[in-house]
């Protein structure tokens, strides 16, 4: 895309409040503009102006606003947020490695335009993330097969988390799972959970099960997403607290649901992303020798109490075991080209369903954020579309 001027103004986003475990409001951030901010002709050697084009919205971040979380040299109020982003070279002097027109995928500020310095240095590169799409990532963008966006969501973090979480559930080889075995996803609906679901079937075999926040969720799941069974978690819980003898707790009415789902053959593996008492109920219910992997904690990332786990005794008596997973100890799948090779096969014949949703503008992205944790949308992933390509 030509530019018509060097000087040109940059939106940033950033964190101006602390949330302490509070509920998240749109007083926390700052939408940021400043004028003539990037000059087109300042750029320093192995140094590169990049022009996002979609950012990521992940509800980790979330944990970025309370105190103590981020390290002393990221947490001053003030600085811009950051998150994966699909972006364009658009001034370099790194043209060895970057040149003008080059995509990228990287960490970088929620904003219209990033700086990357030190491109000389590998650490600058595993820090950030940066890594360069294939050339045909411009062509299948567009002709709509694969949206660039997709690099920042099923074929980026939630992918690379959905099909490398699904190897370390098997143990380090998803290929060792029987088809027929039971998959509980929690947060069925989200960026991963939609993915999980639907890898474990078509690669792999296995019933799968899902819990979600509203009834259209589960019915999305079940016609588009081919989930065996999936339940609303909320009707569960406001059932359980309408009982006027509350012969259940929640995370017992909560397993009882689970074991409805599963059937007769009960669950075998659970991909956990929302930790809390659904985790309690799984530990309760699952059958010997069951694995888990734990991916998120969505039920204790939003202003609310801690939750103590009650059932770490089923562990021992049922030889349960319990991975805990984060998506970069696991980049070989995409540095190898497996996930493209499996995940971006089946999204571009059409045999991956992925929901998601963008929303226009940088602006945009504070109340896109708070509707993501919220629940306010219908599920899928969430993405700012800064720019067009």
């Amino acid at each position: 895309m030509a530019l018509a001027t060097h000087l040109l103004p940059n939106t940033n986003i950033l964190r101006v409040k602390h949330a302490n475990g509070q509920q998240l409001t749109l007083d926390h951030f700052k939408v940021n503009t400043v004028e003539s901010a990037i000059d087109l002709t300042s750029v320093a050697d192995n140094e590169v102006i990049v022009r996002n084009l979609y950012l990521s919205l992940d509800p980790y971040v979330r944990m970025w606003f309370d105190e103590g979380y981020l390290p002393p040299s990221q947490s001053s109020l003030g600085l811009p947020l950051s998150g994966l982003c699909v972006g364009e070279v658009i001034a370099s002097k790194a043209t060895d490695k970057l040149p003008v027109g080059t995509l990228i995928t990287a960490n970088l500020e929620w904003g219209t335009f990033s700086r990357i310095s030190h491109l000389d240095d590998p650490a600058t590169w595993q820090a950030s993330g940066l890594r360069i799409l294939p050339a045909e990532a411009r062509v299948k963008a567009l002709n709509k097969s694969i949206p660039l966006s997709y690099y920042v969501s099923a074929l980026g973090m939630n992918g690379l988390t959905a099909y490398a979480g699904l190897q370390v559930l098997g143990g380090g080889d998803a290929s060792k799972f029987k088809p027929g075995q039971c998959l509980f996803v929690s947060s069925a609906a989200g960026a991963v959970g939609q993915l999980v679901g639907q890898l474990a079937k078509q690669l792999y075999g296995l019933r799968v099960i899902g819990s979600v926040g509203s009834d259209a969720k589960a019915a999305y799941l079940k016609e588009h997403q081919h989930f065996d069974e999936v339940f609303n978690y909320k009707t569960v819980v406001q059932q359980q607290q309408q009982q006027q003898q509350q012969q259940q707790s929640i995370d017992e009415a909560l397993g009882a649901a689970i074991l409805k789902a599963a059937g007769p053959q009960g669950v075998d593996y659970y991909f956990d992303l929302v930790g809390g008492e659904m985790l309690d109920a799984v530990l309760a219910v699952q059958n010997e020798f069951g694995a888990i992997v734990s991916v998120g904690m969505l039920s204790q990332e939003n202003g609310r109490d801690k939750y103590g786990i009650k059932n770490l005794n089923r562990i021992v008596l049922k030889g349960t075991t319990i991975y805990g997973f984060i998506y970069w100890h696991h980049l070989k799948y995409q540095e190898s080209g497996e996930l493209q090779e499996k995940v971006g096969r089946l999204l571009e014949t059409g045999k991956l369903h992925f929901r998601e949703r963008t929303v226009d503008g940088i602006e945009n992205a504070p109340q896109a954020f708070l509707n993501l944790i919220n629940g306010v949308y219908d599920g899928g992933k969430v993405s700012i579309k800064v720019a067009d390509l």
